[in-house]
């Protein structure tokens, strides 16, 4: 087939005999037209953050394709051309974007789940997310799900009661009808409270992405997000050197520097998916978090799951501090606030345990 022409002239050029061509790249762009449609320039995504396309009818050509090189018959000069692509040939009705669009593309196409199934789908809230990415190497299958997490406000999992393949969010705000099962306390075997390392706060956060296949490291990185308040006149987020303060002080921290999150998200390539993954990010991380671990009989826990919403009730149903005892002072019946962020009496559970007899839990205590 003929798959591009120099601009110049009416020839193409057959991609079975390329031997003219020389230093052949692709690059990403939109077509610029004119009033009457005419290509007037491009725009490169490598020069200017793009919307890429989201579909192409039959025969048209692709908005974001440009081919450069140069052609022994030019003197050397740079000309360049276009592909062009077939929806009915090539299947592709929709450049899937999504984090959790592509997760479920994947574990169908490549992890052999049935077509007309669901993958599960908990918690997500990932509008405003976008990935791009190539596997230019071998790679197992659950180490692309690990780094489309990696990039992405979720985690994903396969349930232990049947192995279905599930994705579980984190979401900005939680409310009891999140809640998927209330533990009675009087059915705990044995608990014990912990917090979060104070190591893993965050002064600040900022995303690394806009990884480079051919350096093999990240070309772009946000701007750090840091402790800001609203601005009731403009509408804005301003930062606040006295909110940050009351961190500071809240955990004694004496060096600023080592409470800064720098992360990695491989499957982000333009910036504003990188900005909410780092706003969503230095939220999980700006307070410590209260966990738990504990035991309760089979009974009670078979259908819980790695990612279940949970709280502790007593007997009447009305939900109670296990033991009657406020862990660090935190009072599990209500909402509390911690400096500026509401902590919930919600527990998601990140680790699950079952035998014969028993079930153990570790979970996290929930922020807003």
């Amino acid at each position: 087939s003929n798959i591009f022409r120099v601009e110049t002239t009416s020839n193409w050029v057959n991609y079975n005999d390329l031997s003219s061509l020389r230093n052949f790249k692709l690059r990403y762009a939109r077509r610029n037209l004119t009033s009457s449609g005419e290509i007037d320039s491009w725009t490169f995504a490598d020069e200017e953050e793009l919307t890429p396309f989201v579909a192409m009818s039959d025969n048209d050509i692709v908005d974001v394709a440009l081919l450069e090189y140069e052609n022994n018959s030019t003197n050397n000069k740079f000309v360049s051309g276009i592909i062009y692509g077939d929806k009915t040939s090539s299947g592709l009705d929709q450049l899937i974007r999504k984090p959790s669009d592509v997760t479920d593309d994947i574990v169908k196409r490549e992890f052999g789940f049935p077509q007309n199934s669901e993958i599960i789908k908990k918690n997500i809230e990932d509008d405003k997310y976008f990935l791009d990415f190539s596997l230019y190497e071998n790679e197992e299958g659950i180490d692309v799900m690990q780094k489309i997490s990696q990039s992405s406000p979720f985690f994903y999992k396969t349930r232990i009661s049947d192995g279905i393949p599930s994705i579980v969010g984190i979401k900005h705000s939680y409310a009891d009808n999140d809640v998927d099962k209330s533990i009675n306390e009087n059915q705990i075997i044995n608990y014990k409270f912990k917090k979060t390392k104070i190591q893993d706060i965050s002064l600040k956060c900022r995303v690394k992405y806009g990884f480079d296949y051919v350096k093999e490291e990240y070309t772009k990185v946000t701007d750090d997000v840091e402790h800001t308040i609203l601005n009731e006149e403009t509408g804005e987020l301003d930062y606040n050197q006295e909110l940050k303060d009351q961190y500071i002080s809240l955990y004694d921290i004496k060096d600023e520097d080592t409470y800064v999150l720098e992360y990695e998200a491989p499957y982000i390539q333009e910036r504003l998916s990188a900005e909410v993954l780092a706003k969503h990010l230095f939220e999980i991380n700006k307070n410590q978090h209260l966990t738990l671990s504990f035991q309760i009989p089979l009974g009670d826990g078979l259908e819980l799951e790695v990612g279940d919403t949970i709280d502790f009730v007593d007997n009447s149903g009305s939900r109670t501090n296990i033991g009657n005892t406020k862990p660090y002072g935190m009072d599990m019946t209500i909402e509390n606030l911690l400096i500026d962020q509401i902590v919930y009496p919600y527990f998601m559970i990140t680790s699950i345990k079952k035998d014969l007899t028993k079930v153990d839990i570790e979970c996290v205590q929930l922020h807003e």
